[in-house]
């Protein structure tokens, strides 16, 4: 492509994408390398985005997200056609009960993860956003950040996006997935992640009964400016923050999962729980053999105020929050 060849053009392989590649940093690919157009360790890229993040000259990410496509013969997924969903809802997500919307002060954006792997997560985030006082709407459908919709031109995701926001009415749209509201944004669409939704409301929240809970605080890889909000929110809360550094928990990307969600549960040690702004970071934590406890930022909100009910979908139980729950 076009721009894709104008991208690489403007690469002055300085390595300041080296430096945050979570990737490279457990020898895994390299940006600089990628970006000359060298496909050998393009399927350990996580996608995260984090290099053009750093890059003062171009974008690599759009570079290896196009790459990304290509070498696994990515395309457009049959369940967008049907579902509007990057993937088709699991047979255990079918089990959960749907929530109950009751609103439009706020249309919350769960998300292709959200809805078809873990839809507890928006049963508490409309439990939270009730319990700051507001009504609750649904906007269901898919960011088309993942690689596979590089198929489709820049101007096509930016128009479908439009169109699944709808008209500007005032509304909040805010989101469970810190890619999604960089997506959502990337078209200038007035997008909030739910922990910078939380933090407007943080006087509400400071009327909670507190938590008391020791939380590692692991805002993910896409994240971009939410840390701030994320340590507001938990910390209005009454929870206490044990750890100072945070990264990328590797998704399921070859070679270079496994060390990197080590490196986070190092971070983590000595939290009651791990508290995060990703479905995908949830899913991750969730499942690693003898991990911390993790629970979504608007799990948090919710538990506070009294509603647990997501905690029985998670793999990995919570005993130390369980017992603070008021």
């Amino acid at each position: 492509m076009e721009k894709t060849a104008k991208l690489r053009e403007a690469c002055v392989g300085c390595g300041d994408c080296r430096e945050v590649c979570p990737s490279y940093g457990c020898g895994g690919c390299d940006p600089v390398s990628l970006m000359v157009g060298d496909y050998s360790g393009i399927h350990a890229c996580i996608g995260c985005g984090l290099c053009s993040r750093a890059c003062k000259h171009t974008d690599p990410h759009y570079v290896v997200m196009e790459m990304l496509r290509e070498a696994k013969g990515l395309h457009v997924p049959d369940s967008y056609r049907s579902c509007g969903m990057v993937i088709e809802p699991s047979e255990e997500s079918k089990t959960v009960p749907s929530p109950k919307f009751d609103g439009s002060d706020v249309r919350l954006m769960p998300g292709c993860v959200v809805k078809c792997r873990v839809p507890f997560l928006e049963n508490a985030a409309v439990s939270a956003i009730k319990t700051i006082g507001l009504g609750c709407g649904e906007l269901e459908g898919c960011c088309l950040y993942p690689a596979a919709f590089r198929e489709m031109n820049d101007e096509e995701r930016d128009s479908r996006r439009r169109e699944l926001a709808g008209p500007v009415d005032g509304t909040p749209i805010v989101t469970l997935c810190t890619g999604c509201t960089m997506e959502m944004v990337s078209s200038g669409i007035d997008a909030l992640h739910i922990s910078e939704f939380l933090l407007q409301h943080v006087e509400s929240l400071k009327s909670l009964p507190r938590l008391h809970a020791k939380v590692a605080v692991q805002p993910g890889c896409t994240s971009g400016k939410i840390e701030s909000a994320m340590f507001g929110v938990v910390r209005a809360l009454g929870c206490t923050v044990v750890n100072e550094v945070f990264g990328c928990c590797g998704k399921s990307t070859k070679d270079v999962s496994e060390k990197l969600m080590l490196q986070r549960q190092k971070e983590c040690d000595g939290a009651d729980v791990v508290v995060v702004a990703c479905p995908t970071c949830f899913r991750k934590y969730d499942s690693f053999d003898g991990g911390i406890p993790v629970v979504h930022i608007g799990e948090l909100v919710a538990i506070a105020a009294g509603d647990a009910s997501s905690l029985c979908y998670h793999k990995i139980s919570i005993p130390k929050l369980e017992r603070k729950i008021p």
